[in-house]
């Protein structure tokens, strides 16, 4: 019976102030629904990866080459570990279109003959798999196609040499490789409109590329507990009379690199701020709890007189702290799956995942009730402690009011001692109790680091795109061609309507080799007074284009031990200098190849056919920033004299055009260009940008979400605290409101105490916010995308603005109790 009347008591004591308990309540529940929610979705993100790159059979490593005949994959296949080994051809080429934009760069890779390929298999999304034999069909990349508006039926245009080549769109297919459509490392911006890859029957391949019997790159899957290092060795020394690069881990694939950049992020987040919820609940809950203990000495003091023990007391106010750690973490438990449920979903939408797994984590799960349980326990341990050790008589006995003296504020600032009540009333009360005020400004504090930290965030990727699109490239329109060719189109480009500024751009691909360390790259020349494709420093100071050496960033030269006047080799990467044999052959013995120069195939988008011994030592005379990629720029006429001779270049050689374009003449600009002579594609800038933005908007998404909780946790201990400064209060409020005090003075001094509350948070959460999300930051930096925190004032303004309003809003369900006190109640109890 004892148990029982006292767990009808914990029900009782829940009436103590049933808002106050639902608000922390809340305060947990927020906080377990924000654990689960990312958490969860960070293991179903990371599962719905892993599972697919276990159903399509992600390659653990490739190796690009020149051409190799098929037959080496056998002899890949015979290493000890090898589980499987995939041949097959890539090519990058240009692409015509009738569907969208006139003209983009693609990538064709075969696949078998029959089925889908063993490795880096296929997931058909609509349509069939290509036909056999003469049938022009290939497989259409799913973000690609969902851009550019394809559907199985379709045609689309590869251009080989000089002729375009019709091809039926059979089918609509994800692939593990391109969850996330970069180019390449070295390219790594998001560009499904304008990068589309192409799947095709290895039989047509070598029909359209001169291929047959070979092979230019091979992709390896190992068993498992293999070494993988090894292997990739032994698999480099076999290729190495290919013209093989270095393999390529699965970890350094472009597209996995960016994904598992952005899960650890994600993992950081999920971590770090549902601490901060369940750290001021358990405040939250250690304040309330000690002002129900206070208010009810007299009640603990019965308990102990009639035999209760001071096990049963300490059991008692226990289980009411469990109590709000147990229904807070229930409600988020089931609230926080749903969200990682849509947060998962949305995500898959943005990203190309064939394969998404999110289901309920039950240790997650119970790792979150358990959390909270012992937050709260632990939270609610010292003032249940402190009821159990009272003696009957103790707790009975009323407390002596303390002797009264000025508050130590008034001594500091002499002017308040001479200022209304209104406003000396407030200062004392929140230094008579520090422990609820402490925890508002941690409260409040905590709040405003959690949408500094989200907004810090999305403020560092809107900086690193302004920075890239805004201050480095400040063109409009560029045009690529197939091959270099002499700069005559500048003058008569510069001649059309809407045209501003014109410039070249010469672009050569090269391997940095310095102290032992090896790099593939390109290197970018431009003009000296070049205005469109600006240089910065770390700090964004602008910096002049070297007339010898080279400019590159620092992540570049920390990468290969490099520092400023120091030289590095520059070579020719060997995808571009070999061929399947080990002796050079003639252009007449490459079956289909409609390309005969050295430089046409260097500079072509797929690779070259002759050897060439290139090596070269150049100085590294300026340190740049460059957000995204790893982008090495030296001026273009000394580029042309180290490289121009030996890759047979025109005069004045130029790789693309840059184009400043008035307002509203883009378009029209843009569709001439594709008409010049061997005009590859056009690249729209704003067009890219905004594929840029619809690509980040997952993170945004996500942060967003932050940005709510951080304002309901701001509402809901505001909300708190009024409710606990209004039942300990509550005597000396129906005192002052019985001496004539009216209840706008009395809501003005509870407005006042809260004000004061958000200024200590406000001066403690914004250099902290800052400080978190300046480390957020850096989890996101990869070796190509190089984020600089930021955090833009408006920021700082909407923050400060957002908590103010937050917390004259969250405190008015307080002041409405207040206006409905019962003063007679009220002044004769001692409590309510």
């Amino acid at each position: 019976m004892v148990i029982r009347k006292l767990d009808l008591k914990l029900l009782r004591d829940v009436r103590f102030s049933p808002w106050l308990f639902l608000g922390i309540v809340l305060l947990v529940m927020s906080g377990i629904t924000l654990f689960d929610a990312s958490y969860i979705s960070y293991n179903s993100l990371a599962a719905s990866y892993q599972l697919t790159y276990q159903k399509l059979n992600m390659a653990d490593f490739t190796v690009d080459l020149q051409s190799a005949p098929q037959d080496v994959v056998k002899r890949i296949q015979r290493i000890p570990g090898v589980k499987q080994v995939d041949g097959r051809v890539t090519e990058d080429l240009t692409v015509e279109q009738r569907l969208a934009t006139k003209r983009v760069i693609g990538r064709i890779i075969s696949i078998p003959d029959a089925g889908l390929p063993s490795i880096n298999t296929l997931h058909i999304v609509n349509g069939t798999l290509p036909g056999r034999g003469n049938k022009r069909e290939l497989l259409l990349e799913n973000s690609f196609a969902k851009f550019n508006g394809y559907k199985p039926g379709d045609f689309i245009y590869p251009i080989v040499g000089d002729d375009e080549v019709r091809y039926r769109v059979s089918g609509i297919v994800m692939s593990p490789e391109y969850m996330w459509v970069v180019a390449s490392t070295d390219d790594p911006m998001p560009q499904p409109k304008q990068f589309g890859v192409m799947f095709m029957r290895k039989e047509m391949a070598d029909r359209l590329f001169g291929t047959d019997g070979s092979v230019n790159q091979v992709a390896v899957t190992i068993m498992p507990g293999a070494n993988r290092s090894r292997i990739m060795r032994q698999a480099a020394d076999i290729l190495s009379p290919y013209g093989a690069d270095d393999p390529i881990p699965m970890q350094k694939q472009a597209g996995y690199e960016v994904l598992q950049r952005d899960l650890r992020g994600f993992r950081t987040l999920a971590t770090l701020f549902p601490m901060l919820f369940l750290a001021i609940a358990a405040l939250s809950i250690y304040n309330l709890l000690g002002r129900m203990i206070y208010s009810q000495r007299a009640q603990i003091g019965f308990m102990r007189s009639v035999g209760y023990g001071r096990r049963a007391v300490l059991r008692h106010y226990i289980l009411f702290a469990a109590l709000t750690g147990l229904l807070g973490s229930a409600i988020g438990t089931v609230l926080g799956y749903y969200l990682a449920f849509e947060i998962t979903g949305f995500y898959a939408t943005i990203v190309s995942i064939p394969f998404t797994e999110v289901t309920p984590r039950w240790g997650i799960m119970a790792a979150g009730i358990g959390i909270s349980l012992l937050t709260a326990v632990l939270a609610g341990l010292v003032p249940s402690l402190s009821a159990s050790r009272m003696t009957p008589a103790e707790a009975i006995r009323t407390e002596a009011p303390s002797v009264g003296r000025a508050p130590a504020i008034e001594n500091l600032i002499p002017r308040l001692k001479k200022a209304s009540f209104v406003w000396r009333l407030p200062m004392r009360n929140l230094l008579r109790a520090p422990k609820r005020t402490f925890s508002t400004i941690m409260g409040i504090a905590s709040a405003i680091t959690l949408i500094m930290v989200s907004a810090g965030l999305m403020d560092s990727g809107k900086a690193m795109i302004n920075f890239y699109f805004d201050r480095m490239l400040r063109y409009d329109a560029m045009v690529t061609f197939i091959h270099p060719q002499s700069q005559g189109d500048l003058g008569r480009i510069r001649t059309w309507k809407g045209v501003q500024r014109v410039e070249p751009l010469l672009q050569v691909p090269v391997k940095l080799v310095h102290n032992g360390r090896e790099m593939v790259t390109s290197i970018s020349g431009i003009e000296s007074n070049t205005q469109l494709l600006a240089l910065s420093a770390y700090d964004g100071t602008r910096i002049s284009v070297p007339r010898t050496g080279i400019a590159t960033g620092g992540d570049l030269m920390k990468r290969l031990g490099l520092c400023l006047g120091q030289k590095v080799i520059l070579t020719v990467p060997h995808r571009i200098i070999s061929d399947a044999a080990s002796i050079p052959v003639s252009d007449a013995e490459v079956n289909g190849s409609r390309i005969g120069k050295y430089r046409d195939q260097v500079f072509s988008l797929s690779r070259g056919i002759q050897d060439i011994t290139f090596k070269k030592q150049v100085v590294v005379t300026t340190q740049t920033y460059e957000p995204i990629g790893n982008r090495l720029v030296m001026s273009i006429h000394e580029l042309r004299r180290l490289f121009g001779q030996e890759f047979d270049l025109p005069p004045n050689a130029i790789s693309a055009i840059m184009v400043k374009v008035a307002p509203g003449y883009v378009k029209e600009v843009s569709r001439d260009l594709y008409n010049l002579t061997g005009a590859a594609s056009v690249v729209d800038v704003q067009d890219m940008r905004q594929q840029i933005d619809q690509a980040m908007s997952v993170s945004n998404a996500f942060e967003s979400v932050m940005f709510g909780f951080a304002i309901a946790l701001a509402f809901i201990v505001i909300f708190n605290s009024t409710m606990l400064n209004i039942l300990e209060r509550t005597r000396e409020i129906a005192s002052l409101r019985a001496l004539g005090v009216t209840r706008l003075q009395i809501s003005s001094m509870l407005t006042i105490e809260n004000l004061c509350t958000w200024l200590a948070g406000t001066v403690i959460g914004l250099p902290v916010g800052r400080l978190l999300a300046h480390g957020f930051v850096s989890q996101y930096n990869s070796e190509t995308f190089h984020f600089r925190s930021a955090v833009f004032p408006r920021t700082y303004v909407m923050t400060v603005t957002t908590i103010f309003l937050t917390v004259l809003v969250s405190q008015i369900p307080g002041i409405l109790r207040l206006f409905n006190l019962n003063l007679a109640k009220a002044t004769k109890e001692l409590s309510e």
